[in-house]
């Protein structure tokens, strides 16, 4: 609590800090090794990369904080607030029927890959093949891909699947944007397409099927119209 609450640093605690303390408190009460737990799923969590400020909405904030709003949200199926990132988390995992994990270790795990995948994320924004696809994200202001792109990679899916989902999802952008159609929902619309992955496999056939039937309109998403 008083770490909740207090810094002897006179730093602002981020909610992975909070998190930190949380996790490990359940571990040092189980009686289990946190030296050996923190090396192993946490210490790469603790590295500057992470503090790093990134454009989220209107506001500058460190990657840490888009990243867990991006785990949490997959995860609890929802378009989870910045605002209160240790909150939900604590009670995603102290309130859900069923657990949504076995034991602390499974939790570090879990918590652990994702977070990897989400600095891969990031770090691919310099890749040859996806350099055109993050600058259209940048050009219109969005992050709302990242839980998406962090799910397909934390499932281990191979780069080039990875970057044909990624061109489709900017085609998809582009062309409703093109049409005039709202850029509301897309936080949802994309965790709702990750967690389709998680159940059906990320495949490029599930990414055309889904975005295709989000659309109440007909629209030519995934290549030139045919000649009807």
């Amino acid at each position: 609590m008083i770490f909740e609450t207090l810094n002897a640093r006179g730093e602002p605690l981020l909610p992975g800090d909070l998190l930190r303390n949380y996790v490990f408190l359940k571990v040092a009460r189980a009686g289990l090794p946190s030296e050996e737990l923190y090396l192993k799923y946490w210490q790469m969590l603790d590295d500057q990369f992470w503090r790093v400020e990134i454009r989220q909405g209107r506001l500058n904030r460190p990657r840490s904080d888009s990243f867990i709003q991006s785990y949490l949200s997959v995860k609890a199926k929802s378009d989870i607030s910045m605002k209160h990132l240790f909150v939900e988390y604590k009670y995603w995992v102290e309130k859900s029927d069923p657990a949504p994990f076995t034991d602390i270790e499974s939790e570090l795990k879990e918590f652990h890959k994702f977070a990897s995948a989400f600095k891969n994320v990031i770090e691919y924004e310099n890749d040859n093949e996806l350099a055109d696809t993050y600058s259209t994200f940048r050009a219109m202001d969005t992050n709302t891909h990242l839980p998406l792109f962090m799910t397909i990679l934390a499932l281990e899916t191979p780069k080039q699947v990875f970057v044909e989902i990624a061109k489709a999802v900017e085609s998809y952008i582009i062309r409703r944007t093109v049409c005039g159609l709202s850029q509301k929902n897309y936080n949802k619309l994309f965790i709702s397409l990750a967690n389709t992955f998680i159940q059906k496999g990320v495949t490029i056939d599930v990414t055309r099927e889904f975005l295709l039937q989000s659309d109440n309109i007909t629209l030519h998403l995934f290549g030139p119209p045919t000649k009807e």
